[in-house]
């Protein structure tokens, strides 16, 4: 429940920033599932505080920058995939490096998507 809560959460998330955004700190929050959050702040900026467990758990995702390109995002969720981070863990690195770097919604909607299905690598 939590996770399509938080996928739904994100997506949302997601539409609601257009100017690239910094970190920001809205707080930290670790879920029963092991996972932390929220990955975005309510002014659509990423929230720093969870930045370093993302690192942990996603450092492929976390390691690319400004611009992604869909090609490098899918590299980077399969190699962290591989790696062992779940599917919330990896939509929220997505989410997180999106609000980040303000990188285009159509790589991230559909990298998001593709997590959600369990369908990416």
């Amino acid at each position: 429940m939590r996770a399509a809560g938080a996928m739904v959460a994100g997506l949302f998330a997601l539409s609601l920033f257009t100017a690239t955004a910094q970190a920001a700190e809205c707080g930290f929050q670790k879920y029963q599932d092991g996972t932390v959050g929220p990955a975005v702040c309510p002014n659509g900026e990423a929230n720093g505080k969870v930045r370093k467990a993302y690192v942990q758990v996603a450092p492929t995702i976390m390691a690319l920058g400004e611009p992604a390109t869909r090609a490098q995002l899918k590299t980077a969720i399969c190699a962290d995939s591989n790696k062992g981070a779940s599917g919330v863990t990896l939509y929220d690195a997505v989410t997180y490096q999106a609000a980040r770097f303000d990188w285009s919604r159509g790589i991230t909607h559909e990298a998001n998507r593709r997590i959600i299905a369990d369908r990416y690598c």
